[in-house]
């Protein structure tokens, strides 16, 4: 319709100026009122003007909306595809830390309420009697200490090591060394006392009496007792310790959603 009314246009053009040399009359008529007629064509030329302008502007705003309605779209693919992949990896680490609490988590809060205190008997020397009952109750307090560390060395929490923060993680070394230097210690306490020597009337009381002087040699209650004060610092170390541990994985158990 446009390219048929251009044609029209330039035809009439075209016509208008032969005519004034075929027909004096038209000639003449056009020197008459050749400034209107220009002015009628200079409107119109203006109107054709703003009306191209105005087309092309629309068309320019179209083409405008349509990349702004696929960037807006393109993003919004973009935003879910990355929340898939946030949802996906949030899942994994989930069941990470699931298996890392289950049932860890509720068998550190056993042994937290554990005494692995120890209270030295007031005796004389280390061959007395009452240092039997000590040494047993120093075994079992290597046993508590030990089912603490055999919790933390399995393979759930290693692969939950990078979810960590380092509050958690600090204390878990720290709780872990800390526990193996008092395993040993406790295990030096718990042979450190020497079996009575019971008077018998036999053909090897000679021999007893000489281990036994050679057990006790070199060792004294002060000694004993110094190291049940180390031993007993270090156990009040590994309780501090295994608290914040309990502390860093409730927070863990929070910012995932788990109920353990």
């Amino acid at each position: 319709m446009k390219s048929y009314l251009r044609s029209v246009g330039i035809g009439a053009a075209l016509g208008s100026v032969l005519a004034m040399w075929l027909f004096p009359v038209w000639q003449a008529w056009v020197f008459a009122f050749q400034t209107l007629i220009t002015g009628f064509f200079a409107v119109g030329a203006a109107y054709l003007t703003v009306r191209q302008m105005q087309v092309t502007d629309k068309a320019a705003q179209l083409r405008h909306d349509e990349l702004l309605t696929s960037a807006k779209q393109n993003e919004k693919e973009a935003r879910e595809r990355h929340n898939e992949l946030v949802e996906l990896t949030i899942r994994k680490d989930r069941l990470v830390v699931e298996r890392l609490l289950v049932p860890s988590l509720t068998n550190l809060h056993i042994n937290r309420q554990t005494d692995r205190l120890l209270v030295l008997p007031q005796v004389e020397d280390v061959d007395h009697q009452a240092l039997q009952p000590f040494a047993e109750r120093a075994q079992r307090c290597i046993d508590s200490i030990r089912s603490i560390t055999n919790i933390t060395i399995q393979p759930a929490w290693n692969d939950a090591a990078h979810l960590m923060d380092g509050f958690t993680s600090f204390h878990l070394r720290e709780m872990v060394s800390c526990a193996h230097t008092t395993v040993e210690l406790c295990g030096r306490i718990q042979t450190y006392p020497v079996s009575p020597l019971i008077d018998e009337d036999d053909d090897l009381m000679m021999l007893h009496t000489f281990r036994h002087q050679e057990a006790m040699k070199g060792k004294s209650m002060g000694a004993l007792q110094e190291m049940v004060e180390r031993y007993n610092f270090n156990a009040a170390r590994i309780a501090y310790e295994l608290n914040c541990l309990i502390s860093g994985l409730e927070k863990l158990r929070k910012q995932y959603g788990l109920e353990v």
